[in-house]
């Protein structure tokens, strides 16, 4: 079975990398929430979701919190998808990291807040 996450590891397959750590890596999405402000971080390591290695899934976290300190990220979003219904897309583990500032405004959608644009 293929994985299009492993086939971007292995540089098998495109994609736009912004950093790399021994353990993860870090890309550009295809179709991002908002230009230049949505991450995904990746795990080298095949996990298929948050569930199947709860150790993979917190390194990922942590990958994740360092990309946002390290660039002055302080507003935004990390979101793990998990399963079909959960909007998991790929059966890979990965990490949205999502920058929000005043022009980027994300919420939740439980929230009940609005965003910058609905205001």
């Amino acid at each position: 079975m293929s994985c299009v996450f492993c086939d971007i590891i292995a540089g098998q397959a495109p994609a736009e990398i912004l950093c790399e750590w021994d353990d993860c890596i870090a890309i550009v999405p295809l179709g991002p929430v908002v230009e230049g402000s949505h991450v995904l971080i990746i795990p080298r390591q095949h996990v298929r979701d948050m569930l199947e290695d709860p150790v993979v899934t917190g390194l990922v976290a942590q990958r994740a919190a360092e990309f946002a300190r390290d660039r002055g990220w302080v507003h935004g979003h990390f979101a793990y998808n998990l399963g079909e219904f959960g909007g998991q897309t790929v059966p890979h583990l990965h990490g949205h990291q999502l920058r929000a500032d005043e022009h980027t405004r994300h919420t939740m959608p439980w929230t009940g807040q609005k965003t910058g644009a609905e205001k």
